[in-house]
């Protein structure tokens, strides 16, 4: 087996606020270049895919959706300039899960192509094998908003970022959707300006949220779709970068 992915699962006790560790799901091709998963109860620093002795099989249709016409494919070549976004292995659940995140944010890219701002991840289409999506292929930026803070930056500079931001989501909301997820990371800089990425958490407004946002940068209350969400992302994103709102 060629080790692909693992990822360490935990319990979270509210009442003592401790956690547990329950296992630690690991991720690997087989010689047949199938992908199977095993649960261990060693922790993730310690696994070694040599000496688990179960895997199950994954089904492809798990991970990888089946392509719809109304999808564009990636004719280019897959080079330095391009990011593959691709299933978070590690999050396999034994259910559909993956592949369905995966169509949906390919759909939502689709969708946001259309409009073709510069302030929203360029993509260039759905990456397909034997017709299956397994994997979008966007354009690679330079590095994260949150690593772009640790320089130095002037006033007027993160004035213009926000304003990108802003523009972007302005964008999504005027087609009727929420990024769901706005923070540091999900944010790029690339020559000196802001692209919002990661629309895994992006979904219509009104729906129930499909995940939760990222902590410390999203409003925990939240169970729906909605503009205010960004909005409170929006406000965290300032206040770091020394913008009043």
């Amino acid at each position: 087996m060629k080790f692909v992915d693992a990822a360490e699962c935990w319990h979270w006790n509210e009442a003592t606020n401790e956690g547990a560790f329950l296992h630690t799901t690991v991720i690997a091709t087989g010689q047949d270049q199938k992908l199977y998963f095993a649960e261990v109860h060693d922790r993730q620093t310690n696994v070694d895919s040599e000496k688990v002795q179960q895997w199950f099989e994954i089904p492809l249709e798990h991970i990888y959706p089946s392509l719809p016409a109304d999808l564009s494919v990636f004719q280019g070549e897959l080079n330095e300039s391009i990011y593959q976004k691709q299933p978070r292995f590690s999050a396999y659940d034994c259910s559909p899960h993956l592949a369905e995140s995966l169509l949906r944010e390919a759909t939502i890219y689709e969708r946001l192509q259309q409009h073709k701002s510069p302030s929203i991840a360029r993509c260039h289409g759905c990456i397909v094998s034997g017709g299956r999506i397994v994997g979008i292929a966007l354009s690679k930026y330079d590095q994260t908003l949150h690593e772009r803070m640790r320089e130095s930056f002037e006033h007027a500079q993160a004035v213009r970022w926000l304003d990108q931001i802003r523009q972007a989501l302005e964008v999504l909301h005027s087609k009727g959707l929420a990024h769901n997820d706005l923070n540091p990371w999900n944010v790029m800089i690339s020559d000196e300006d802001a692209v919002i990425i990661d629309f895994d958490s992006c979904c219509p407004l009104g729906e129930e949220l499909l995940k939760c946002g990222t902590p410390d940068w999203a409003d925990e209350s939240a169970i729906i779709s909605a503009t205010a969400n960004d909005e409170y992302s929006l406000r965290k994103i300032a206040a770091v970068l020394g913008i009043l709102e």
